[in-house]
């Protein structure tokens, strides 16, 4: 019994489901739902997503997915003597690129994004009324950008649960 790989595959895949599923809530759920808000209820929908933790645990979600994957990868690839050829290694390692590019994409974009927004909330329930125009203006140009990043993150992350859930089974 190999324990290193069984605790390897338990990270990435536990990782990856808190990843996936929490993209997949902010996307499908949570967004659609502060863009309906009105101005006090984005106010306290914004506290979520300003949550320090938010952000902390989805990050080291998905950094620990990607580092569990590149070390399980290298492992069945050092291991294996098919590995040039085996599609199945082909295929993990899309999936792997895949993660990595939607981890960097979250780093780089949806999380500094998530969290200029946040304080950009923060501004906006501390005006003591109703947020300036320019302030409205800043939200709504930071919540379309994190959008866009956030269905492009979105795709990646897919490309990669797609490629893990059939690789082993691509002969």
């Amino acid at each position: 019994m190999d324990l290193l790989l069984i605790i390897l595959r338990l990270v990435h895949i536990f990782g990856a489901i808190y990843w996936a599923g929490t993209a997949f809530f902010l996307m499908f759920v949570f967004s659609p739902t502060v863009a309906k808000a009105t101005e006090p209820e984005r106010a306290i929908l914004g506290k979520i997503t300003a949550n320090p933790m938010m952000v902390t645990s989805i990050a080291a979600a998905g950094g620990l997915t990607v580092l569990a994957g590149l070390i399980l990868y290298f492992r069945y690839w050092l291991n294996s003597p098919d590995a040039m050829t085996s599609n199945a290694v082909k295929v993990f390692g899309i999936g792997g690129l895949a993660g990595i590019i939607a981890l960097v994409i979250g780093g780089a974009f949806v999380g500094r994004l998530t969290k200029k927004l946040g304080e950009l909330g923060h501004q906006a329930a501390s005006a003591g009324g109703p947020p300036s125009a320019e302030l409205r203006s800043q939200i709504g140009a930071t919540m379309a950008s994190l959008q866009q990043w956030s269905k492009i993150n979105f795709v990646f992350i897919v490309i990669a649960v797609f490629c893990m859930a059939i690789a082993r089974h691509v002969g």
